[in-house]
């Protein structure tokens, strides 16, 4: 693993929630709920995943994630890329499946790790969100502008 490895990593570790708690419904799960207290620069060399160079950024943050509920000591992973499927016809996918160690409770984990600018003029409506938080949310966008954060969250709430 290169040193850029590790930088993209620690990067990885320090990136903000867009909202704390609940956001309609949909319960934050923040990534320093998962213990990684005792990993150190030698402990991350052993057992990193290889990631292939060309790697876009949200699959990058699935090979990171997926690495940090291994190494964390209070969740333990139990599934990723879980397909549904329904009479041969795939309608969706459980990115994670965890366990909290101490309580034996099982967790649903939609990993959205998204790269957006802030775009003034953008504002849409959500199913789920309630209006200032729409209009404001809605000036999230992603590299096309049809991709905002509220477009990728009323999907999320309704798959």
């Amino acid at each position: 693993m290169a040193q850029n490895d590790i930088q993209r990593f620690r990067a990885f570790l320090k990136t903000a929630n867009l909202w704390n708690g609940k956001l309609a419904g949909v319960q934050q799960f923040p990534l320093n709920k998962l213990d990684l207290s005792h990993l150190k620069d030698d402990d991350i060399l052993t057992g990193f995943p290889t990631i292939p160079v060309n790697t876009v950024l949200g699959k990058r943050a699935e090979y990171y994630y997926e690495y940090c509920i291994k190494q964390s000591s209070n969740y333990e992973l139990i599934d990723s890329n879980i397909q549904i499927n329904v009479a041969k016809i795939t309608k969706g996918e459980l990115d994670y499946l965890i366990r909290e160690v101490n309580t034996n409770k099982i967790y649903h984990v939609e990993l959205v790790y998204k790269f957006y600018c802030y775009d003034p003029d953008v504002s849409e409506k959500s199913n789920y969100l309630n209006e200032d938080h729409a209009t404001e949310l809605s000036k999230y966008v992603g590299p096309n502008k049809r991709d905002n954060f509220v477009f990728k969250f009323d999907r999320l709430v309704d798959h």
